[in-house]
């Protein structure tokens, strides 16, 4: 089996994983119910929420840009927005959560001409994300689990001994191809590891920078908690706030396991079993966070708008450029 059809063989599976978990999710919530409750949705109530997802993205963007400053890099915010809606176009319609920052660091590189530099503030914007999710989520494992989910518990340990098996086993497959690949890297792409203990040392002398994305990045999780519970009040839960976030965080970090197409059905279904010992009916709990997934999708659809405007790949200007911070080598 060539590495192409692995991989379509690894997305098949994803595939019908993804479906089954819904269809069980649909039929032992009564899909019935849920469809009478997204009937009733409240429309001032879901335009707060695409507020609240925009609001996220220009925190996203804003965090984005002080990183780029780190590489000497200095981009309008606009341009910035544009760019990550349509990675967040590629994310949501593509199967994988990657391929929108490969989208939006290709555009990046393209107009900067500094494609290590954008790869490693992507990397950083990630990597800082990650920190608080992983935290919340933490926090979400001690605060909502109890014995009754003992059952739930289980499944999830199938589902990450399946994603670390097929982590393991595509890395395998790969590790040849990867070998060679490495062979032809050019010296300037492999700075982008070796340069980012300078990138560090640079954001140690500006801590206001730094103290900004880690508050940024927390705000962002914070804000996609938020938009969790908007959803949930539009089909009509009054649940607590700090829990619903909780539960949004430690369903978000597991549903990044590769065991499903963007965690389609992983992420529902924890969502279920976390927030219906609160009081939640769990086809409601369904039909939110359904609603949450509609609305993320819709509101990247914009991305898919602007794709022409990056068609000609217009490089940003010099004065749009900042200087290389001293001491920097240029790559």
């Amino acid at each position: 089996m060539t590495g192409q059809q692995h991989r379509r063989a690894i997305v098949a599976v994803q595939a019908l994983l993804s479906a089954a978990l819904l269809t069980w999710l649909m039929v032992s919530a009564d899909w019935r119910a849920m469809v009478v409750v997204l009937r009733t949705v409240s429309p001032a109530i879901v335009g707060i929420g695409v507020g609240v997802y925009l609001l996220g993205v220009l925190a996203s963007c804003l965090k984005w840009h002080l990183l780029l400053r780190l590489e000497g890099i200095s981009v309008p915010i606009s341009r910035l927005a544009r760019w990550y809606l349509i990675g967040a176009f590629a994310s949501n319609f593509l199967p994988t959560d990657i391929g929108g920052d490969f989208g939006r660091g290709y555009l990046a590189a393209r107009a900067t001409r500094r494609p290590l530099g954008v790869a490693r503030s992507i990397l950083l914007e990630r990597l800082s994300g990650l920190l608080f999710l992983l935290g919340l989520a933490g926090t979400g494992a001690l605060a909502l689990w109890s014995a009754q989910h003992a059952a739930i518990a289980g499944a999830l340990a199938v589902l990450l001994t399946l994603g670390v098996l097929g982590w393991s086993q595509a890395r395998h497959s790969a590790s040849g191809a990867l070998a060679a690949w490495q062979a032809r890297i050019p010296a300037r792409l492999r700075a982008l590891t070796t340069d980012s203990t300078a990138l560090l040392a640079r954001g140690t002398r500006q801590p206001t920078l730094v103290a900004m994305v880690l508050i940024l990045s927390l705000g962002i999780q914070l804000l996609a908690g938020l938009g969790l519970w908007l959803n949930m009040r539009a089909v009509g839960l009054t649940l607590p706030l700090w829990p619903s976030v909780l539960a949004w965080s430690l369903a978000s970090a597991i549903s990044l396991l590769p065991v499903s197409i963007n965690g389609w059905g992983v992420r529902e279904g924890l969502l279920v079993a976390l927030l219906t010992p609160l009081g939640a009916e769990s086809g409601a709990v369904l039909a939110g966070a359904l609603l949450a997934r509609g609305l993320v999708l819709g509101c990247s659809l914009p991305g898919a708008l602007l794709l022409p405007l990056e068609a000609r790949g217009t490089p940003l200007h010099s004065h749009e450029l900042a200087q290389a911070p001293e001491g920097y080598d240029g790559h």
